[in-house]
């Protein structure tokens, strides 16, 4: 699911050449064009020898824009159609709307079917707004360069109505798509890659489609219209939640949780700590860990748990989304103490994915193997739950990936120490290296049969 940065960089280069590919005039706001007359005679400009103007699908009338791929690699002569538009107002709603219908998808890499914004910034390569890319589903790119997935599978042979709905005012953008079924919400109130960028604002103009892919592919395009937008539903705001630090509580992380009246402190080189909005569980935002280099202490999070019984049953329980995991160890449930090292940081347990691609927990004893694989936890919201037995001191350890909860350690002894410790009350999570980026969502602290977590219940954001 990363976004290849060196894929970027060379898209970069081609797409510098593709818009002087073929002279064209540009829309003037607003937009209905349903592609009746030639749009490359008009409003639209192509490059490459595999987009046309053609009968072969149409959503209304007769004609649509055809890109094709049809024999796969990265090298298609920048196969492409784009436009224009100006007159775009800066402010308010402005929501963009086309028909797609995908006769082939990709199988193994990402199709850029939709990209807004120039194609020259360098910061992120290719689009300062919004790239929607479809494999067997449809996947956006981030500010940090990742594919994060929409959960949206792609029908193929059935037109499909998508929409992005751009808030001018705040730079975030809403994201739905309509196969026949009603609206399906793919991404609500998110950035926009370049938090400076705005749809159609001069310096963003050029929006595109390309055939780029590294499998065969094809699809169409018809319909398009830019128009002033209505303001969507009302948003949740974020509002103070539980204090995740006193006992039987739970922390959506819908407040700024480094901020005033937050309750966790991190150890932050370089931005590799941060509330974050690219993914979420049922709400907007979540604990990004995105351990790309930097100097100083190794990066990490924490939060002190306070008022823990020091007898019976407590449970600690939290949601976690891997989108890459690097070389070493990623303790992203280490309790105990804020810093895990060989020796003297290990107080209570900890969780961990393990160099050997092995998700593991140790407790000062060894490294006990869960035989879970990393990699079959990476792409998808993963719920852990941690039942600590104060009075016995060991530990039962859940997960549940969606397909239904898993006991993976039953009564392991932790290193001696209860949850809460006077002395050792924190719970950190440590990407440690870099390549590895998750996000931590939903901490609860609390006794056995508290707030009780239904993976039927998530919607990924």
């Amino acid at each position: 699911m990363k976004y290849e940065r060196s894929v970027c960089v060379l898209i970069c280069l081609v797409a510098g050449l593709c818009f002087s590919a073929t002279a064209f005039a540009t829309y003037t706001f607003p937009v209905n064009d349903d592609l009746e007359s030639d749009p490359f005679a008009a409003d639209w400009g192509m490059s490459g020898t595999r987009v046309s103007w053609n009968t072969t699908q149409a959503a209304s009338g007769s004609y649509s824009i055809s890109m094709l791929n049809d024999t796969g690699g990265w090298t298609q002569d920048a196969d492409r159609a784009f436009f224009d538009v100006s007159g775009v107002p800066q402010t308010g709603f402005v929501e963009v709307k086309w028909k797609a219908y995908f006769s082939q998808v990709p199988s193994g890499n990402k199709l850029y079917h939709m990209v807004f914004g120039d194609a020259s910034h360098p910061g992120n390569g290719i689009g300062d707004l919004l790239v929607v890319g479809v494999d067997s589903a449809v996947q956006v790119c981030d500010a940090e360069g990742n594919w994060i997935s929409t959960g949206y599978t792609v029908p193929t042979d059935t037109w499909i109505q998508f929409s992005v709905l751009f808030d001018q005012d705040n730079g975030t953008y809403y994201l739905t798509a309509n196969d026949g079924g009603g609206d399906q919400e793919l991404r609500t109130n998110k950035p926009v890659i370049n938090a400076g960028a705005r749809f159609g604002d001069g310096a963003e103009d050029h929006n595109f489609c390309v055939s780029y892919s590294s499998w065969p592919s094809q699809y169409y395009i018809d319909d398009l219209e830019i128009t002033t937008g209505s303001p969507p539903g009302p948003t949740p705001t974020p509002t103070p939640g539980p204090d995740p630090t006193n006992h039987d509580s739970r922390d959506e992380f819908e407040s700024d949780p480094f901020g005033a009246g937050g309750h966790w402190s991190s150890v932050d080189n370089d931005s590799n700590v941060t509330w974050s909005m690219n993914y979420a569980v049922d709400s907007l935002y979540s604990l990004c860990l995105n351990y790309h280099g930097g100097t100083g202490d190794v990066p990490r999070a924490s939060t002190e748990l306070a008022n823990v019984p020091q007898t019976g049953i407590v449970k600690v329980q939290f949601d976690v989304y891997f989108v890459s995991s690097g070389s070493n160890v990623a303790q992203f449930g280490h309790f105990g103490n804020t810093v895990s090292q060989a020796g003297d940081g290990y107080k209570i347990v900890t969780l961990a994915f393990f160099p050997d691609g092995f998700l593991k927990v140790y407790n000062c004893s060894a490294w006990n193997d869960t035989g879970i694989a990393n990699a079959d936890l990476v792409g998808k919201w993963v719920n852990h739950k941690v039942l600590f037995d104060q009075d016995n001191l060991t530990v039962d350890y859940y997960i549940n990936d969606g397909s239904g909860e898993q006991l993976l350690l039953d009564d392991l002894a932790t290193c001696g120490t209860p949850l809460g410790h006077a002395s050792y009350p924190h719970f950190t999570s440590i990407p440690f290296v870099g390549g590895t980026t998750y996000y931590i969502d939903n901490f609860i602290l609390g006794t056995e049969d508290f707030v009780p977590v239904e993976l039927s219940e998530f919607t990924l954001e």
